[in-house]
């Protein structure tokens, strides 16, 4: 792996910030998911390659924790990988962050499948159609489905959710089924890694920690203004991202910058047990 480190004999003081999220779902846009294990990723071995010679003062991973939902095995499953990935972390003195999960409430609060065409839900085909939709979105929670296209009242239907005829591009359908995603999303996450980041540079600045740069391995632009008021405070950041997905925002502003291939991040990956 190519590290942007500068050419000196001048061992630095870093600290290591990593979004999981961003950072699994780089893993997950690569073919590496095919053969490998994403979730079994060697944060440590693979911060060790980046950091070579460097001096680790902290080392932060940023999570939103998953919540279990009742009659979801694939959720369940879930929130035990998450568990066994926060405790190999943290035997390796990782700091875990936790952020909050929370329901995209837009189109309104959905337990489970919530139907809008009762006939429909006596349909013999209705576990089969639901769980085909949760394995092609590869869905932790379960999403809402709608109504099906024999529902007559389409204009309800849009004004339930919210949306209008030109706004399709958010309805999908399957099989005869109309439904939208109902995703959990991050909540906080980002804010703590601004607020941990300003607060290490403020840190190092009155005590003296004598910390020399922040790792960063999030592409969330979002952090652009912490970056800068860290940098003011007379710490280097490196921006670290994948090369297939990347914030021009964060490249631009970085002191040092790194992308990431497939090739590189294989070093980090167990093969998939058959």
């Amino acid at each position: 792996m190519e590290n942007s480190k500068e050419n000196n004999q001048k061992s630095l003081n870093v600290a290591v910030l990593i979004d999981g999220n961003n950072f699994y779902k780089g893993l997950e846009k690569t073919s590496l998911r095919e053969s490998f294990d994403i979730s079994l990723f060697d944060y440590e071995k693979f911060v060790n390659s980046i950091v070579v010679g460097d001096n680790i003062l902290a080392k932060r991973y940023y999570k939103g924790v998953i919540k279990k939902e009742e009659g979801n095995i694939k959720s369940q499953r879930m929130v035990s990988a998450q568990q066994r990935l926060f405790s190999r972390l943290e035997k390796d003195n990782w700091e875990i962050r936790r952020g909050k999960m929370s329901k995209n409430v837009e189109f309104g609060k959905c337990i489970g499948f919530c139907f809008v065409d009762k006939l429909f839900e006596e349909g013999n085909n209705l576990k089969e159609v639901s769980q085909e939709i949760v394995d092609k979105y590869r869905l932790v929670y379960r999403p809402i489905i709608i109504a099906s296209k024999e529902l007559e009242n389409q204009v309800e239907l849009r004004n339930f959710l919210g949306i209008s005829k030109e706004d399709d591009p958010q309805l999908k359908e399957l099989k005869g089924l109309y439904f939208i995603l109902n995703r959990w999303r991050e909540k906080g996450v980002d804010v703590n890694m601004a607020i941990d980041m300003v607060g290490l540079a403020y840190e190092n600045k009155i005590s003296g920690t004598s910390l020399d740069k922040i790792v960063l391995i999030s592409s969330d632009s979002d952090l652009k203004p912490a970056i800068k008021r860290v940098q003011e405070l007379g710490v280097s950041v490196e921006y670290i991202g994948f090369e297939h997905m990347y914030s021009l925002a964060l490249l631009g502003i970085a002191n040092h910058r790194l992308l990431l291939t497939e090739k590189e991040l294989k070093k980090f990956l167990s093969p998939r047990l058959v």
